[in-house]
């Protein structure tokens, strides 16, 4: 087995493969390669330990050479027997159905690692090679508007949202163009390395919508239609008083089938959840405010700021006030 390599931390940094199709759109493969390969040089100047680097490596299909439609060249190497933690398949210009018939050894490589848990990621319309692997069964995905009809029509049973311009569905990950791209980076960092860090990446690569908007990233299934009403829900009146009985009461539901649903659908509690949603609120006010803790707490939820600096503190290993401050020197 491979020894993962280490950051200067000594913890084990992710393994990246980055697939290099023909007729590549470079610009999505170098603005998400200088992202990720930001991490560790933010890390460091931020003195932020808790992290996870990302180790890239760029792969093609043997015995195609890939080429940009834009002329810049991007080095790569063969598919390899190598297990990754992460996918990722940047757009292309052009697809057809016999231009994916050309990767007769993807779809396998693409199942192993899917057989290993990977996390996949389409930038656009790379989802066509996930498909054509069989590997997004039952799964939901997001995607360019020029390239929904031709996938509708190879895979029925794969649903397209349109309603959203990223979607994240357990292990995928999936955008609809560059600035969903960007935010879904954004989201891949935070769900790796954390708020701190992805709020500093925020701040570098200016992100602000990321940073002023109320955001969340969990996992979810996308099958129960109830349950993500009820997600809505509560990251629009996270603020109130809530309990999850009263949650479960207007939504006409028993306590227990809420919790049982829930769990499934978000992989997490529905306090859980909420907490979640009114800490990552908080988070962004601290940051993009100059409101008080004390009036950051109320308009979160939380009956004073001691009850929110109590549950901040645990998440973000930092007072309020001293992420605030961290916040706004980086």
């Amino acid at each position: 087995m491979d020894i993962l390599p280490q950051n200067k931390t000594g913890q084990y940094k992710l393994k990246v493969a980055f697939i290099i199709p023909d007729q590549y759109w470079s610009g999505s493969i170098a603005l998400t390669i200088d992202t990720l390969s930001g991490i560790d040089l933010f890390a460091q100047q931020y003195a932020i330990s808790d992290r996870r680097g990302f180790e890239v490596s760029l792969l093609h299909h043997p015995g195609i050479l890939p080429k940009g439609m834009s002329g810049l060249a991007v080095s790569s190497k063969p598919l390899d027997d190598k297990v990754y933690d992460i996918v990722i398949i940047p757009a292309v210009w052009t697809i057809t159905p016999k231009q994916l018939k050309k990767y007769v050894d993807l779809p396998a490589w693409l199942k192993m690692q899917n057989d290993h848990h990977a996390h996949f990621v389409s930038i656009t319309n790379g989802a066509f090679f996930l498909a054509e692997a069989g590997v997004l069964t039952g799964q939901e995905v997001a995607m360019h508007w020029a390239f929904i009809d031709l996938f509708r029509a190879l895979y029925p049973n794969i649903k397209v949202r349109t309603d959203i311009e990223s979607c994240y569905t357990g292990r995928f990950w999936s955008s609809s163009g560059i600035k969903p791209t960007m935010d879904m980076i954004y989201h891949l960092i935070r769900h790796y390395n954390g708020e701190k860090l992805a709020q500093v990446c925020a701040k570098y690569f200016m992100f602000y919508e990321q940073q002023n908007n109320p955001t969340l990233s969990v996992k979810v299934s996308g099958r129960d239609n109830l349950i993500r009403a009820i997600r809505d829900w509560i990251q629009q009146n996270y603020h109130r008083t809530l309990k999850a009985q009263h949650i479960a009461d207007t939504f006409n539901m028993s306590y227990r089938n809420l919790s049982r649903r829930f769990v499934i659908e978000t992989g997490m509690p529905v306090y859980e959840y909420l907490q979640t949603v009114r800490l990552d609120n908080a988070a962004k006010l601290l940051t993009n405010t100059s409101m008080t803790v004390e009036q950051v707490a109320i308009h979160c939820g939380y009956a004073s700021q001691n009850v929110l600096g109590k549950s901040f503190k645990k998440k973000f290993g930092q007072s309020p006030l001293g992420y605030r401050k961290f916040m706004r020197h980086t």
